[in-house]
C-alpha cells in the first residue's frame, strides 16, 4: 500500500482545496508534539501545517481527512470523520509508528510509572483487580516532571494511548482510592477512543466515571489537593 508522503498531502489538498473554491493549496508535515492540523487562509489561498503522525497515512485516509478539514472550513463543524479516517486513526499500525516519537516529544516525563512516592502500575493494577478497567499492554503511564498549571491530575492523549499524571499526586499523603479515580479518569479519556464526532464522549465519559463508587468522596478529597480531573 502506498504511504503519504509530502506530495500525497499535497495532492489530497490540492484536490480538496479547488473543489472548495480556492486557487493557491499548499500543505506541509510539522512535527507537532499533538496531533494537530493547522491553517492560514485568505479569500482564494491557504496553506496547511498537518501533523507528521500523519506522514504514512494511506492516501484514502489523507483524501477523506482532506473533505472533513474542508467541510469544517466551511463552517459544517458537525461534519463527522469517515470511518477508514477512524479505523487507521485507532489502529495498531498508527499506534506504534508514533507512540515512541510523541514520548520524545513530550519533554518532562518519566522514565517509568514509578514515582519519588506512588507507583502508578499499582493503581493500574487494583483498578484491573476492580474490574473497571481491562489491561492495556499498549497503555503507556507516567508522571509529569512539571506541576500542572491547570491544576488538572493529569493530560491523556487517545490516538497514541498515553497518560501523564501530575506530581502533586506523587505523594503518601494522598490516599489510595483519591490515586486510583485520578489514573481511572484519565484511563476513561483514553478509552473513548477516536470517533466520528465528539457529540457523545462527554455523555460516555460521566456514564465511565459512575462505575467508580467512591467517585463523589475522591473528587471532594482532590478539591482539598487543589485539583480537578
Amino acid at each position: 500500500m502506498e504511504n503519504c508522503n509530502s506530495e500525497m498531502l499535497n495532492r489530497a489538498m490540492r484536490k480538496a482545496g479547488i473543489r472548495n473554491g480556492f486557487e493557491d493549496i499548499s500543505a506541509e508535515f510539522s512535527a507537532f508534539r499533538d496531533f494537530k492540523l493547522k491553517w492560514t487562509r485568505s479569500y482564494k489561498w491557504i496553506s496547511f501545517e498537518v501533523s507528521d503522525y500523519l506522514r504514512n497515512a494511506p492516501e484514502h485516509v489523507m483524501q477523506s481527512l482532506a473533505e472533513t478539514v474542508f467541510a469544517r472550513i466551511r463552517g459544517e463543524d458537525r461534519t463527522a470523520y469517515s470511518e477508514e479516517v477512524c479505523d487507521y486513526l485507532n489502529s495498531k499500525e498508527f499506534l506504534e509508528e508514533n507512540q515512541g516519537m510523541y514520548l520524545k516529544r513530550f519533554r518532562g516525563i518519566s522514565e517509568t510509572a514509578r514515582g519519588e512516592s506512588v507507583d502508578l502500575l499499582n493503581c493500574y493494577r487494583r483498578l484491573a483487580e476492580r474490574g473497571l478497567v481491562e489491561y492495556d499492554p499498549d497503555l503507556v503511564i507516567r508522571w509529569s516532571s512539571v506541576g500542572d498549571r491547570s491544576r488538572k491530575v493529569g493530560r491523556s492523549s487517545v490516538l497514541v494511548r498515553t497518560i501523564v499524571m501530575n506530581p502533586a499526586l506523587d505523594s503518601e499523603d494522598v490516599p489510595e482510592e483519591v490515586l486510583d479515580y485520578a489514573l481511572y479518569s484519565q484511563i476513561c479519556h483514553v478509552n473513548l477512543g477516536f470517533g466520528p464526532t465528539r457529540e457523545d464522549d462527554a455523555e460516555r465519559y460521566e456514564t465511565m466515571l459512575t462505575r467508580f463508587t467512591e467517585r463523589i468522596s475522591a473528587e471532594t478529597e482532590l478539591r482539598r489537593f487543589g485539583l480537578v480531573i
